[in-house]
C-alpha cells in the first residue's frame, strides 16, 4: 500500500553502502561506469536539524496541490509526521464523539472506537512496513520511533489515549530493522583492515559521531 504523499518521497540520506568500515574512495559503480562520488560521513551519520520534525509535531500537514506545483520532495519521517498529525486530529474528534454518544470511557470505549480508525491505521502501517524493509537510514528510523512516542503523548494531552496499539505496532516494525543496521555497522568496523589505506585510498581515522 502506498499513500499519495509517497510520490513526493526524497531519497534517504544514508544508503546500504554507508558503512563506517568502508574506505570512502573505493565506493565505485559497475564495471563500465565511472567511480561514484563518496557520500560524506557527516551527512550520512549526523542528526543535523532532522529532529526539527519532533519539535514541530503539530505543524500544518503537507499540502499535495502545493507540493506538486513546487516540485517539493520530503523525507519519509516528514511524510510520516504529516500523515500522523492528520490521523491524530481525526482520532481525537472521533474519540470525543464516541465518548459523548456512547457514554463510555477508557478501555470500554476501544471496541467502539477502533473500527472507526482501523482502515486508515492499517493503510499507514503497511506503508511504514514497506519503507522500513527497504530502509538503511538508521536516523530516519529512530526519528519515526520518536514520532510514535510523541504522538502518543500528544493524544494523551488531548484526553484521547486511543492509538497506542497502532503506534506500538509501528515501533515493533522499526526496532528489529534498527538492530540489524547497527549490527551491520559494527561488523563493517570489525572486518575493516586499516592497512588497505596504504595501497588504496587514505583511511580517515577521525571520530565519526553517531547520534
Amino acid at each position: 500500500a502506498k499513500t499519495a504523499l509517497r510520490r513526493f518521497l526524497a531519497d534517504d540520506i544514508a544508503t546500504r553502502s554507508d558503512l563506517l568500515g568502508i574506505v570512502e574512495a573505493q565506493k565505485k559503480g559497475g564495471l563500465f561506469s565511472s567511480p561514484q562520488k563518496a557520500r560524506s560521513k557527516p551527512e550520512a551519520f549526523a542528526l543535523g536539524d532532522r529532529d526539527s520534525i519532533i519539535t514541530n509535531l503539530t505543524a500544518d500537514p503537507i499540502v499535495l496541490s502545493k507540493s506538486g506545483k513546487e516540485g517539493s520532495l520530503y523525507s519519509f519521517p516528514q511524510i510520516f509526521r504529516s500523515l500522523n498529525f492528520t490521523l491524530a486530529t481525526y482520532a481525537i474528534q472521533e474519540y470525543r464523539f464516541c465518548q459523548s454518544f456512547f457514554g463510555l470511557e477508557g478501555e470500554a470505549l476501544q471496541p467502539v472506537f477502533r473500527p472507526v480508525m482501523e482502515k486508515a491505521a492499517v493503510l499507514l502501517q503497511q506503508d511504514v512496513e514497506v519503507y522500513v524493509h527497504e530502509c538503511s537510514d538508521c536516523i530516519a528510523l529512530l526519528l519515526i520511533a520518536a514520532l510514535c512516542s510523541a504522538f502518543k503523548e500528544y493524544l494523551v494531552s488531548k484526553g484521547a489515549p486511543c492509538m497506542d496499539r497502532y503506534y506500538d505496532a509501528i515501533e515493533a516494525l522499526i526496532w528489529p530493522r534498527v538492530d540489524l543496521l547497527l549490527k551491520q555497522q559494527s561488523e563493517s568496523v570489525r572486518l575493516f583492515d586499516s592497512k588497505r589505506g596504504k595501497t588504496a585510498a587514505p583511511v580517515t581515522i577521525r571520530t565519526h559521531f553517531i547520534i
